[in-house]
């Protein structure tokens, strides 16, 4: 499917259109195994802004050497008939749809990215109909899901976990999400206090799912500090986990979390 037949009509040619990708490997090659699967979910994901082409090395030594190629895999991405950008070696995923977007704007993400600053600013009443809008045209950006998730989690739980549940552990996404999801399912509990075990802690521990809910953070955190040093093992951890969610979406740097880090590493001991 990738295989390049003719390099001149196929790539040359054709990144006169639209930019060709062009990864050098070989079948004995590992890293080229990585690689390679990597770029091909990427194109599959692309709508057709640009061409993936394979060049077998060893079957194609001219070109080899007419591109310099000492190491392999060897990408090359090919604008107007040239080489407009290369890296050789395995890449994680992440850095290398960075290196794409680079030279093929993802107007997607763009978008998304406009509606998640508009989130941000607090005009919820506009983004989130454009978010649930642009979900509806790009069912598999698990990215949107995300960021409608995480801004209704706290008034929608139920839907919250449903946009979240095939975000897998291998995910980037995954701690952002697994956070949220922590939340969600807390403040389910929360609606069903019959269901959580009689213990002392209990109304403390209602008390903070309920901060969590009004999006008092500080509060929040201070009381499930609170039933983790009175109770650590109280709901399989529940406190120590809603702990580490709140972190995980507030951010290292915020000031909430400075505040109650070590107060919280303390408290686990």
């Amino acid at each position: 499917m990738y295989d390049v037949i003719n390099f001149e009509e196929e790539v040359i040619k054709r990144s006169e259109e639209k930019p060709v990708l062009v990864d050098f490997w070989a079948p004995w090659c590992g890293p080229c195994k990585m690689l390679g699967p990597i770029l091909e979910r990427a194109y599959e994901n692309s709508n057709g802004k640009w061409v993936l082409k394979k060049v077998n090395v060893d079957e194609n030594p001219d070109l080899s050497a007419r591109y310099g190629i000492r190491g392999i895999p060897a990408v090359k991405l090919f604008r107007d008939g040239k080489v407009a950008d290369e890296f050789t070696g395995v890449i994680p995923e992440n850095s290398f749809l960075n290196w794409l977007e680079k030279h093929i704007p993802n107007e997607e993400k763009i978008e998304l990215n406009e509606i998640q600053e508009e989130i941000k600013t607090g005009n919820p009443e506009v983004a989130l109909p454009r978010l649930r809008e642009f979900i509806k045209r790009h069912p598999k950006n698990k990215e949107a899901r995300l960021a409608l998730a995480r801004a209704i989690y706290r008034g929608k739980p139920e839907e919250a976990l449903s946009l979240l549940e095939d975000i897998r552990e291998d995910s980037p996404l995954f701690e952002e999400a697994h956070a949220v999801t922590t939340l969600a399912s807390l403040l389910m509990k929360g609606r069903e206090p019959g269901s959580l075990e009689e213990r002392p802690v209990k109304k403390l521990y209602l008390e903070a799912i309920e901060a969590i809910r009004n999006a008092d953070w500080d509060r929040a955190l201070g009381q499930m500090i609170e039933v983790i040093l009175e109770d650590k093992n109280y709901d399989d951890e529940g406190a120590r986990k809603a702990v580490i969610a709140m972190f995980n979406l507030l951010g290292k740097t915020h000031e909430l979390t400075r505040k109650y880090r070590r107060r919280f590493d303390m408290s686990l001991y």
